[in-house]
């Protein structure tokens, strides 16, 4: 009997004992915030966050911590998000951003302790910790010394860490995780360190897109969509000119873009067409790619992408400006109204009692601006709804103007 009520004991201390300790965790980790961001006051005291920031470095707690995350209550578990961000953003002296000076301390820890940044890296596959280690990941790339490390590996061999973000993170089956994996991927790639980031794009440039065409191909439509959007910025940067004439003179690179125009999604169509249009405008384009296009050039035509998907219009209208778009001029905005020609007077601009006046002349329209009045915007959103309405219904009759109309198409313009 007392043998059996030792284990019993024991094992309801444990839990008491744990929760004690998670408690004073959680306490400690609120004070240490409290330093570094400042109280309610706001005030911060340089002094005591330097203090802080050399004990838990010479300590050793951030990696303790950090490698222990998963077994933190979740608020503590937030604190340490703050804390590890912030100490990123101090300088040598305490506070501030260490722009244009001496890199933070712990930037320099961080460099000669990347280990503790290959455990953020791991926790993405903890869906518990994983959108507290996204933060801390994008808050490490803001710096060039961490960023190399990232790209290039602790010598220079080669770059393990990125390719998990590809083969790996993006497609995990969490949806946060993987969008927030995603993110993490796009700020490297596309925000922070360009000069660094286009460098190590030139030098691994067929590996990289190599990697980057699964994403294109990946079944998730997120990840299709966003690593769509992340391609067309990443190739209009200026910092990566050199990139994107690579990019637009590969053959291969074009075909998987004309599929994706195939997509049955508007929204990847549309993404797909602002990477599409780069191939286009090429002025030197390769005999391979001209041949491609000339040979498409009847299925493009007759299929314009429209610029902006919108709900319920045909993915394939290409939309003119607003100026070229040839409405019918005697179309009328409402019902029973009629319609007012360019160059013409409405009916409340005729003074009353002129020649020619119409009915009801020098009276504003109900819903009109008037001074001191606010109706102003609700008869704007009247007229928006109107022009909706009159755009339809011309959509509706199969595209029949009037001359006035087709004569204002005529030379319409269509913009991309």
């Amino acid at each position: 009997g007392a043998g059996g009520a030792g284990p019993g004991a024991a094992g309801a201390e444990v839990p008491a004992a744990l929760t004690e300790a998670q408690a004073t965790i959680c306490k400690r980790l609120g004070a240490m915030r409290d330093v570094l961001y400042g109280t309610e006051d706001g005030k911060v005291e340089e002094g005591k966050s330097a203090e802080l920031v050399q004990v838990l470095l010479s300590e050793g707690l951030v990696r303790s911590l950090v490698r222990h995350m998963e077994r933190l209550p979740f608020e503590a578990r937030k604190d340490l998000t703050l804390v590890f961000n912030r100490m990123l953003r101090m300088t040598r002296g305490g506070e501030g951003g260490g722009a244009g000076g001496a890199p933070p301390e712990f930037v320099l820890y961080l460099e000669r302790n990347f280990d503790i940044v290959d455990v953020l890296i791991d926790g993405y596959g903890s869906p518990e910790v994983a959108l507290n280690c996204g933060p801390m990941i994008r808050e490490c790339i803001r710096h060039e010394r961490l960023t190399r490390k990232l790209l290039y590996g602790d010598h220079g061999e080669s770059p393990d860490r990125l390719w998990r973000f590809f083969s790996e993170f993006v497609h995990l089956p969490n949806f946060d995780v993987a969008s927030d994996a995603l993110l993490t991927l796009k700020e490297l790639l596309t925000r922070y360190n360009k000069d660094l980031v286009a460098q190590f794009l030139n030098e691994r440039h067929d590996e990289v897109f190599a990697r980057y065409e699964e994403l294109l191909r990946s079944e998730n439509y997120v990840t299709r969509r966003q690593s769509l959007k992340m391609l067309g910025e990443l190739l209009l940067d200026r910092k990566n000119f050199t990139i994107m004439m690579r990019f637009i003179s590969s053959r291969e690179k074009l075909k998987t873009i004309m599929n994706l125009l195939r997509d049955p999604s508007p929204n990847i169509q549309f993404e797909a067409f602002h990477v599409f249009k780069v191939f286009v405008a090429n002025p030197k384009k390769p005999p391979e790619i001209v041949a491609i296009l000339y040979k498409n050039k009847a299925k493009v035509a007759a299929r314009p992408l429209s610029p902006r998907p919108r709900g319920g219009a045909a993915p394939w209208q290409l939309r003119p400006r607003r100026a070229a778009r040839g409405l019918p001029g005697d179309v009328p905005l409402r019902e029973g109204r009629p319609a007012v020609q360019r160059g013409e007077a409405a009916p409340h601009q005729h003074a009353a009692g002129s020649p020619g006046a119409p009915a009801g002349a020098g009276r504003r329209p109900c819903g009109a601006r008037t001074r001191g009045g606010g109706r102003g915007q609700a008869a704007g959103v009247q007229v928006v709804a109107a022009a909706r309405r009159a755009r339809e219904a011309f959509l509706r009759s199969g595209g029949r103007r009037s001359a006035r109309g087709a004569a204002a198409g005529a030379g319409r313009v269509y913009y991309v």
